[in-house]
């Protein structure tokens, strides 16, 4: 699966502002109901987002920006389900998801936080 580009609707700096690109596909179609909290480390978007039966889950969108062209801001859309290779997700996140029995979600939210104990320098 590629990356998706379209003419960005959101700036910061003269440049695609990814955290509320992000935000905006992220909200809920029905009930207009925004990402619970979400946030952007490097070109990495994560956000805790509400999903069927009160469950909250992460979503991981990579995002990419070409200012040359008109569809100047990309994208490709996961969530932690999907085993994104990308564990730099804030804790203030990983704290707001609820349980899960899926084995690659778990396994991702593992990574995450062994990023953050390895980034301090912290050996368990």
């Amino acid at each position: 699966m590629g990356t998706t580009f379209y003419h960005a609707t959101h700036y910061k700096n003269g440049k695609p502002d990814f955290k509320k690109e992000c935000d905006y596909l992220c909200t809920d179609t029905k009930t207009k109901e925004p990402p619970i909290k979400s946030s952007v480390v490097g070109n990495i978007y994560y956000a805790a987002c509400k999903g069927k039966d009160d469950e909250i889950y992460c979503m991981v969108i990579r995002c990419h920006s070409d200012m040359k062209s008109y569809f100047n801001f990309g994208y490709k859309e996961m969530d932690e389900t999907m085993m994104p290779y990308y564990f730099k997700c804030p804790k203030g996140i990983l704290k707001l998801l609820t349980p899960t029995d899926n084995e690659c979600a778990n396994e991702w939210r593992k990574r995450c936080y062994e990023y953050h104990t390895n980034k301090k320098g912290i050996k368990e």
